[in-house]
């Protein structure tokens, strides 16, 4: 039971999906501009055309959740975007209290049973430190920068780094250099085990601390 809740607390999670959306059009989008014969110029385009695509993503998420959920004003968008910021704060804990009443957790003992469980699956091994891994990621893009690196006039050949990048192993290099740091920043910030297991447990603890708030919530008979 604990397990599907995990699950389903994930899977409905906005980050999650807006992560799954921002991988499915990376890998598209760099495969297509990586095997596409086209001016390597117009490759360039590749970064760009992610940055559309989740501008695009945030836009249209904004839209349904504001119709949704807010009766919007469209003379006021400072409003409605506080209200948009506002939900998503709270979205999570909204999700995790349907997924309680879903599954039957009325009482603080229920609650306590549930903390108790994610508590004692939070991970004591020590791992390397968010800045450990960008650091190490920045390492590598020097690397390759070094290579560029015109010892007698003091100053990056930017000739050499065309070249590189003209190649197909350079491309796909540059191209995955961006996704790495982005999956190192989701690893360690977005929803890793340890994070999603301790963001359940803060949760839980915050509605058990402030049951009488969420009572008549947990109550409520689950439609689904």
């Amino acid at each position: 039971m604990f397990e599907r809740i995990e699950k389903e607390y994930k899977k409905n999670s906005k980050e999650v999906k807006f992560t799954k959306f921002y991988w499915i059009s990376a890998i598209i989008s760099t495969i297509v501009f990586s095997t596409a014969k086209i001016d390597n110029n117009i490759k360039n385009y590749n970064f760009i055309t992610i940055i559309i695509l989740v501008i695009a993503y945030l836009l249209i998420d904004y839209n349904k959740t504001i119709k949704k959920n807010v009766k919007a004003n469209k003379n006021k968008f400072i409003d409605n975007f506080k209200a948009y910021l506002h939900i998503l704060k709270s979205g999570n804990l909204n999700n995790l209290i349907t997924l309680l009443k879903k599954y039957n957790f009325k009482t603080k003992n229920d609650l306590k049973l549930a903390i108790d469980y994610f508590n004692s699956k939070r991970s004591i091994k020590i791992e390397s430190s968010f800045w450990g891994h960008i650091i190490s990621a920045l390492v590598s893009i020097a690397s390759i920068l070094a290579v560029a690196y015109d010892p007698i006039n003091q100053k990056i050949d930017y000739t050499k780094i065309s070249i590189i990048y003209g190649t197909s192993i350079g491309y796909i290099l540059i191209a995955i250099v961006p996704i790495i740091i982005i999956k190192l920043i989701i690893n360690n910030i977005a929803f890793s085990k340890e994070k999603l297991h301790l963001e359940l447990s803060d949760k839980l603890s915050y509605i058990y601390i402030n049951f009488d708030k969420y009572k008549n919530q947990l109550t409520k008979i689950y439609k689904n």
